[in-house]
């Protein structure tokens, strides 16, 4: 968080690794929300084994970002991560 000059934080993200990925979409379901649809996905997003994601971090693949609700550390042989992850709407 940083403090935005008038009392209040806002907050700011920064790169924590930049490296190849792969991904899936592994689901999608549309669904009725306060009178409007939304969409909803599960996307499964693979990318070399670095030590320290976790699902506080995001994924910025271009335009798109992805919040991160799961790491697995692929039999625990710390060659690949598989991040299952939801597309942020980009109006949010």
């Amino acid at each position: 968080m940083t403090s935005d000059g008038e009392g209040g934080e806002s907050v700011t993200w920064s790169t924590y690794l930049e490296t190849w990925a792969s991904i899936r979409q592994l689901r999608g379901r549309e669904f009725y929300a306060a009178a409007q649809t939304q969409a909803e996905y599960t996307t499964e997003i693979v990318i070399r084994y670095q030590a320290g994601v976790d699902p506080k971090m995001r994924v910025r693949f271009g335009t798109r970002i992805f919040d991160i609700h799961a790491v697995q550390n692929e039999w625990e042989r710390d060659r690949k991560i598989i991040l299952m992850c939801s597309e942020r709407s980009p109006y949010a």
